[in-house]
């Protein structure tokens, strides 16, 4: 169930996208919809089912462009951690600090739901 949330489109929907379409596959493309201004292009660098997923931004707002997004599972008895990591930025500036603001609410989204099956409505999530 978590790496489903954290890597096919229908969990990363629940939590973090509109819409999006991709395969937990390497080499494999996403697109992450967002907005018609938000739609961005990723490519599958790294998965290893039931753990891990990465991706490297091909196509997104600039200073996203070039990044790596990587989301790993720890299990440690009953519970799984996740070890996340938004790497590779150009700079340290207001839409760095802003996008981490932001996963820290979605972190947050995507631990409801996979815990309890809340998803926020996508138009609702910026105030839940």
């Amino acid at each position: 169930m978590i790496f489903d949330a954290i890597s096919r489109p229908q969990g990363l929907d629940a939590w973090w996208t509109k819409r999006c379409k991709g395969e937990p596959r390497a080499g494999s493309m996403y697109c992450f919809h967002f907005s018609e201004a938000f739609e961005w292009t990723a490519e599958v660098t790294g998965v290893d089912p039931g753990r891990l997923i990465e991706w490297y931004f091909t196509d997104a707002e600039p200073d996203w462009t070039g990044t790596r997004l990587r989301i790993e599972l720890i299990p440690e008895g009953a519970q799984t951690w996740i070890s996340f990591e938004h790497e590779d930025w150009q700079d340290d500036n207001a839409h760095f600090r802003h996008t981490s603001f932001c996963w820290a609410q979605y972190l947050r989204l995507l631990r409801m739901w996979v815990e309890d099956g809340t998803s926020v409505p996508y138009e609702e999530r910026s105030r839940a």
